[in-house]
């Protein structure tokens, strides 16, 4: 990969981030991340690769560098890395060695635990500084994993708003079709839409919806809804 040139963070002169840098916080800002699924191969040939885990271009470091960049940040206290235990839903942290670190990275599948990587609020200052993130305009949405394709999803969506959360149902109702009378609405002061932020108000609707079919789905729906929040969001 070609050397990237150092982007200053806006406001902070002493501070100074490499594009896969900002690519590992900007990753991070708004869920905790296995370190095998950043370590993942860039394609082609395709078939459980970074670019396919994250829709969209990877960080593009060998697996060296992405290791000593990795221990760069949690010199500098902007991440943690840490093994969560599944059976005690407990976590340890991780040694920040070069060997810990890769030997991580081939942990695809462990009945035992996972090795994570999180922001600290230090790192999520760093990533605001540069990204400018809308925190007002973030919007989550929840389903489960496995839903069937023949029965209605049960989605809990949250928003700061009613207008961004109405917003966000025109766009859905335009990739699924909402079950009459499935809508439920409710103020919240508990939301924590970011780990890494104290929780704030927002409002939530919970409801059921079909997908619809490819043909009578309407772009861009939700997907550029989502992108809405950081206009550095990559």
């Amino acid at each position: 990969m070609a050397t990237v040139s150092d982007v200053a963070v806006p406001g902070s002169a002493e501070i100074r981030l490499t594009r896969a840098e900002y690519w590992l916080l900007l990753r991070a800002a708004t869920i905790r991340l296995p370190l095998w699924v950043i370590a993942a191969p860039e394609g082609p040939p395709w078939g459980g690769t970074i670019q396919e885990a994250f829709n969209c271009d990877g960080h593009g470091l060998p697996r060296d560098a992405l290791v000593r960049t990795l221990q760069r940040l949690l010199r500098r206290g902007w991440i943690r890395l840490y093994r969560w235990h599944i059976a005690t839903s407990q976590d340890e942290p991780l040694a920040a060695s070069g060997r810990a670190i890769a030997a991580a990275f081939d942990r695809r599948f462990d009945e035992d635990g996972r090795e994570l990587y999180e922001l600290t609020p230090q790192g999520g200052a760093v990533f605001e500084a540069f990204a400018r993130p809308d925190w007002d305009r973030y919007v989550e949405d929840g389903s489960p994993l496995d839903a069937d394709e023949y029965l209605p999803d049960e989605r809990q969506i949250v928003a700061a708003d009613r207008r961004r959360l109405d917003e966000y149902l025109c766009a859905l109702r335009q990739e699924c079709e909402v079950v009459a009378g499935s809508e439920v609405f409710r103020e919240r002061a508990d939301w924590q839409p970011v780990y890494w932020k104290p929780p704030r108000a927002g409002v939530e609707c919970r409801l059921l919806c079909r997908r619809r079919s490819p043909q009578e789905s309407v772009t861009p729906g939700t997907a550029l809804q989502q992108r809405y929040w950081c206009e550095w969001g990559g």
